[in-house]
């Protein structure tokens, strides 16, 4: 190799070296940016679409609720909170009533009812009954759940039942106290307290 071709491959090889350098640079300077960039880009594109799903869903959720809210709402209007009395005594008969009507739609039978401990709160009082029943045993949960479904609301606060005692069926003895809310104001027809029966 003469001195000439020497000095050109020298210069090729310097030139590439150069380019190579050249495109090195270019690539730190942009490619990488670029590539992380995109990398950026598809982790907030796709954490977008996380938190868009995330709001469906919520969607779903809240409508689900608006839904079960209006359905509530709505049975509510049928089924009043407060048994509206002249008197305790007027609820406490009212309640008996509700009691009695319940139990004959079901074979049941109401054996007593005493008035129990009273709650005042001005005009709105909480009436307490002590009841005994009987009821056949396969109607004792439908009794029951029709008991805490009532209109006005009753609440069952105290329950024990014990096999029927000097008779030929198989009924159940029930012991239960009975709850209501009563709104006392409003004048009502006149009724006697519920006293113990047999």
């Amino acid at each position: 190799m003469t001195p000439e071709d020497r000095k050109t491959f020298v210069h090729k090889f310097c030139a590439l070296a150069l380019l190579g350098v050249a495109i090195l640079a270019v690539a730190s300077i942009v490619v990488a940016p670029l590539a992380q960039a995109t990398i950026e880009a598809r982790d907030e594109v796709a954490s977008a679409r996380e938190r868009l799903a995330a709001l469906k869903a919520r969607r779903l959720d809240l409508a689900a609720l608006e839904a079960a809210l209006k359905d509530e709402t709505a049975r509510s209007v049928d089924r009043p909170l407060l048994i509206e009395a002249a008197s305790s005594a007027d609820g406490w008969r009212k309640m008996e009533a509700q009691l009695r009507s319940i139990a004959a739609a079901r074979d049941g039978e109401v054996t007593s009812v005493r008035p129990a401990r009273l709650e005042d709160d001005g005009a709105l009082k909480a009436l307490r009954l002590d009841v005994t029943l009987r009821t056949p045993p396969e109607r004792l949960a439908e009794l029951l759940a029709a008991v805490e479904a009532a209109a006005p609301m009753l609440f069952v606060e105290r329950l024990r039942a014990t096999a029927g005692q000097g008779s030929d069926d198989d009924r159940l003895d029930l012991s239960l106290t009975l709850r209501g809310l009563a709104a006392i104001g409003a004048p009502q027809p006149h009724a006697a307290r519920p006293g113990a029966r047999r």
